[in-house]
């Protein structure tokens, strides 16, 4: 496979990188509707604005994305300290699935976030994407229950995650 993970321009296919992003939370198990939240998925070329959105590209065919936030103050930013930066909104076309596109959006996000000089990486990952938490551990984060976050409504819970940066992934 010859990857290509470089930050989404406004000339990319954003609504081929959206549709991505939306296929890949509808598709889990246990995955709850939410109408409006569905809609932000969706929407890469409003995140572009914003903020840094990586792709992975093969050919040019875009095969998924990741929404970096580089700290506190960034839109799409969740509860995080000062010296932390995140990411959100991974989503990995099924025909990629299993080939290390989402594990290269992830490292990016990290060299991204040493970059922006934090110390660490904090994110909040759904309870039901178990495949997207193995993945997490292997690349070295941690649980963080006291940061988990249960929501209302829906009714979910968000599970925290951390990932000091400096160190290999």
């Amino acid at each position: 496979m010859n990857l290509e993970i470089r930050q989404v321009m406004p000339s990319d296919d954003l609504e081929e990188l959206g549709r991505i992003v939306l296929a890949s939370y509808v598709a889990l198990p246990g995955h709850p509707a939410e109408p409006d939240y569905e809609l932000e998925l969706a929407d890469v070329a409003a995140r572009i604005e914003s903020n840094r959105v990586f792709g992975a590209f093969e050919s040019d065919v875009p095969l998924g994305c990741v929404t970096f936030v580089s700290g506190a103050s960034e839109p799409h930013a969740e509860d995080l300290r000062p010296d932390e930066a995140s990411f959100r909104m991974l989503g990995v076309s099924p025909k990629a699935q299993g080939r290390g596109v989402g594990t290269a959006l992830v490292r990016e996000c990290l060299q991204a976030g040493e970059e922006a000089g934090k110390r660490s990486v904090f994110i909040y990952s759904g309870e039901w994407m178990k495949t997207a938490h193995r993945m997490y551990d292997r690349l070295g984060f941690d649980r963080v229950p006291d940061r988990d976050w249960v929501l209302e409504r829906p009714p979910i819970t968000l599970l925290a995650f951390s990932r000091r940066l400096g160190e290999d992934a």
